[in-house]
């Protein structure tokens, strides 16, 4: 009895563990998502910090151990696997430069005038011409650092896609303000002391109506645009590649706002990344302040053991960044990709980052051009000599550092087309050269739409990036899956690349793609 139940159990294990494949629809690829219909005006949503951490830390860890399902796919990638237009990603500016669009209402014109209130971490004015705009200033011993990170790493979340606010480094004066102007000299000499003018971030903010922060785990439910779990969007996943690159040293609601975009009852809602003036190792600086010494909200090292000793343990010791230049952070060409989380409290989104979900971010992020990044850079105005130059140096060496590691947890392969029974691949670790093509083979096998082989595999040693592979013509069905799996010094990577086909008379159509 005990025999017939252990093979009982053994049969059912490894049905559970058999394969099959998605199925795709033998239809276009769909391009966008069609969420900017007109809705009613949301309600504006304060962030709350204490439900926030119970949320964090008391009810989400007891659903996910609750939770039996895997972590789901990315719910906003059509059939080729890719992020479609929404209000949330813009895959490409139809035909425009990366940083086309990004300063459309330009620095903030003088006059300005206080508005908006005061906090203590910006200033909100409205300029000559009616527009809000929220500033920022840097540390005392850090000129340029915390200024220059905010408006660099906006430029360069835009020139990938995403939806941030134009930022502008701008000087102020006294003379500047219309009217507050007492009242905002106060609120600037108080954070910079200076005799005269002060450098500032002028944040185009808010955009519409300000709704408040975007939730991390489900939808709006006062949006019916919004139809995806927040969570299950590859856009908020993939900022774990793009916060290693650019060194998030936060993640969370505060910095993802909602705004409506329109007249009420003609508008939408638009979704938004903002706050980066703490990227770019410029919240990871160690020196302490030039004039005397007080406590730091800043304070480098380990979170933990700053807690523990109350902020009183001593920071690290200076980066060679911040020793060599006083305008930049701690930020290195060294970066751990497979480890990097942002500061506690953890970030739902991040925390569901899949393989695929990476290598489509490390794809992105690797597509910006030299001069697209020299652009960003240049809108941070580092004055100091060699800042900018060294900065674009580490911006190239990290994200490759990245790319790679992403990369090495698929089958980095993409498809250029298919014609007739052949279809023209590219590895794109070997095209980057992180990777030697000699070094690398691929298995090729055809399944049907059951996982059921249709003929043995095939071993491909093409030693170039790009290559040509023509499908068997007994392999070619109505509907086919070539799983491609890489080899790097004969060790296979972790997941195939899956190729879908619908097929007919010697010929295939490609209909899905699958990482």
């Amino acid at each position: 009895m005990k025999r017939s139940l252990a093979a009982i159990f053994i049969v059912v294990g490894l049905a559970s563990c058999g394969y099959r494949p998605a199925r795709y629809a033998d239809a276009c690829p769909v391009l966008e998502a069609r969420d900017d219909k007109p809705i009613p005006l949301p309600r504006s949503d304060s962030f709350e910090q204490p439900e926030y951490l119970a949320e964090v830390y008391m009810r989400r860890p007891i659903m996910d151990a609750l939770d039996t399902q895997r972590i789901p796919e990315p719910v906003d990638v059509n059939s080729i696997d890719e992020v479609v237009r929404s209000s949330w990603f813009v895959p490409d500016r139809r035909g425009r430069a990366p940083l086309d669009g990004y300063a459309a209402e330009g620095p903030p014109q003088h006059p300005l005038r206080v508005a908006g209130g005061l906090d203590t971490d910006s200033l909100g004015i409205v300029d000559a011409r009616g527009l809000p705009y929220r500033l920022r200033t840097d540390v005392p011993d850090r000129p340029e650092m915390r200024t220059a990170a905010d408006a660099i790493t906006s430029r360069l979340l835009w020139a990938i896609g995403y939806f941030t606010p134009e930022v502008h480094v701008i000087q102020v004066q006294a003379k500047d303000f219309a009217s507050g102007a007492q009242e905002a000299v106060g609120w600037l000499d108080a954070r910079d002391p200076k005799k005269s003018g002060w450098r500032v971030t002028a944040t185009r903010w808010p955009i519409g109506t300000d709704l408040g922060p975007a939730p991390a785990t489900l939808t709006r439910s006062d949006d019916p645009n919004d139809r995806l779990p927040h969570r299950d969007r590859r856009t908020l996943r993939s900022l774990r590649v793009l916060g290693a690159w650019l060194d998030f040293k936060t993640m969370g609601p505060r910095k993802t706002i909602d705004a409506y975009v329109g007249l009420p009852g003609a508008g939408h809602v638009v979704h938004y990344l903002t706050g980066f003036e703490d990227t770019l190792g410029a919240a990871r600086m160690s020196a302490p302040p030039a004039k005397g010494w007080t406590p730091r909200a800043d304070c480098g090292g380990n979170p933990l053991l700053n807690l523990a000793t109350l902020g009183l343990a001593p920071d690290p010791p200076p980066s060679l960044m911040e020793r060599k230049y006083r305008t930049l952070g701690a930020f290195e060409e060294s970066v751990d990709a497979e480890h990097y989380r942002p500061e506690l409290p953890p970030w739902e989104p991040m925390d569901h980052a899949l393989p695929a979900d990476g290598y489509w971010a490390a794809r992105r992020m690797l597509a910006l051009d030299e001069a697209t990044i020299r652009a960003a850079v240049d809108g941070g105005k580092l004055d100091e000599a060699g800042a900018a130059a060294r900065l674009i140096q580490v911006l190239e060496a990290r994200r490759t550092r990245v790319a790679a590691w992403w990369f090495s947890q698929v089958t980095p392969v993409g498809i250029d087309f298919v014609r007739g029974g052949v279809l023209r691949l590219h590895d794109d670790a070997v095209g980057w050269g992180m990777v030697r093509a000699d070094a690398t083979s691929y298995r090729a096998e055809f399944v049907d739409d059951e996982g059921e082989a249709l003929t043995e595999p095939v071993r491909l040693v093409p030693g170039h990036a790009c290559w040509e592979m023509q499908v068997p013509a007994k392999a070619i069905a109505p509907y086919l899956v070539v799983r491609l799996t890489a080899l790097r010094q004969g060790v296979a990577l972790p997941r195939p690349a899956e190729f879908h086909l619908v097929g007919q008379d010697g010929t295939a159509r490609l209909v899905g793609i699958r990482h």
